[in-house]
């Protein structure tokens, strides 16, 4: 996997993927005379040429191996659309002469972005703060909700799944399918028959011909 990696300042660094060597060296000096870094943690940056079905499965295995925060550059146009699905939190168009001018723009607000995709989630012992990046499904028990998160951690919360869909419902990367499920489509590795394996290597069977498997598979962006 074409990447690199770039230490603005001892509080934030950049990683970079499949970026073409001039819009690279661009953006790295950019960044490095940029003086208003007061970001922390890592930030994703990850060029796709287009809109097609390598690009896609290319962002797929990047936002499975490097979840967090990233910024999605392209040259098309046409990928403003998959940015959005696949929940970037920024989309450069690198064509347009003030790419770098909106880069800026990206980097001043990304801090209150990233609080953006925080949520409260309460169990019966306590009230936890969960990135939702870092869902990987929700299974309804019931009365209650069952998160499972990348670090293999499991939530139980005092919700069920139809309160837990509203809750989310600006995150548009988790997906309800059926009656018991929610899914983050940026988890998601492979389907082999019936059976979704995640980033984290946990797996979900879904019975093979249910409308929500079916739908499930036609949704995944990186599948078209």
């Amino acid at each position: 996997m074409n990447t690199e990696l770039l230490q603005a300042s001892q509080a934030i660094k950049f990683q970079f993927f499949r970026f073409e060597e001039q819009t690279l060296k661009a953006l790295k000096e950019f960044l490095l005379a940029y003086k208003k870094l007061s970001l922390k943690g890592s930030i994703i940056c990850i060029y796709i040429a287009n809109n097609t079905s390598k690009e896609r499965a290319s962002l797929r295995l990047i936002i499975n191996n490097y979840p967090g925060n990233f910024i999605l550059f392209s040259p098309s146009a046409t990928v403003a659309e998959l940015a959005w699905e696949a929940g970037a939190a920024y989309y450069i168009n690198v064509s347009k002469p003030d790419w770098l001018q909106k880069t800026t723009s990206a980097l001043a607000s990304l801090s209150q972005h990233e609080y953006a995709y925080k949520i409260a989630i309460k169990t019966h012992y306590q009230t936890d703060v969960v990135n939702t990046y870092d869902i990987v499904f929700i299974l309804a028990q019931g009365n209650y909700c069952e998160i499972h998160l990348a670090d293999g951690k499991t939530l139980l919360v005092t919700k069920q799944l139809g309160q837990m869909e509203q809750l989310l419902l600006s995150f548009h990367f988790l997906k309800r399918f059926g009656k018991s499920t929610i899914l983050n489509l940026n988890k998601i590795t492979s389907i082999k028959d019936k059976t979704i394996i995640f980033a984290n290597n946990e797996k979900l069977n879904f019975p093979k011909y249910s409308k929500g498997f079916i739908y499930l598979k036609n949704l995944l962006i990186w599948n078209n």
